[in-house]
């Protein structure tokens, strides 16, 4: 009779576990692809209404595609590293981002990623 509440009492636990594992997922993903979208609205570039696109990209603008896209993917992953220092918490990731951007508005969003960081690490550092 005891071992029996034992393995009712693991099961519940694995299965509360399980839950909230995927609750986490699921909340995880959602604030990943709102910050993919931020980062792609801030980031875009269109050409001037009244100069028409040409047909095919030259080296050098397929060149700089490749360059904005890569510093999205960086961007992304300064801000998970912020996102981890405090702890998950994205009202305040979006707020340390803000402050940075209130400090300097002619930067770009990497620059206020990474300027928030060191602020954090520098407001965080053990007084020891």
């Amino acid at each position: 009779m005891p071992g029996t509440y034992l393995a009712i009492t693991i099961a519940l636990a694995v299965g509360i576990m399980i839950g909230w594992l995927v609750f986490r997922a699921r909340r995880r993903s959602s604030a990943y692809k709102r910050a993919l979208s931020n980062i792609r609205r801030v980031s875009e570039t269109r050409p001037p209404i009244d100069v028409p696109a040409p047909t095919a990209p030259t080296v050098r603008q397929r060149h700089a595609e490749v360059a904005a896209h890569v510093e999205g993917v960086y961007v992304l992953e300064l801000r998970a590293n912020l996102k981890q220092k405090v702890l998950g918490n994205e009202t305040v990731v979006e707020r340390l981002i803000q402050y940075e951007q209130t400090r300097n508005p002619a930067g770009h969003m990497e620059l206020w990623v990474q300027a928030a960081i060191d602020r954090w690490e520098h407001d965080n550092r053990s007084r020891w």
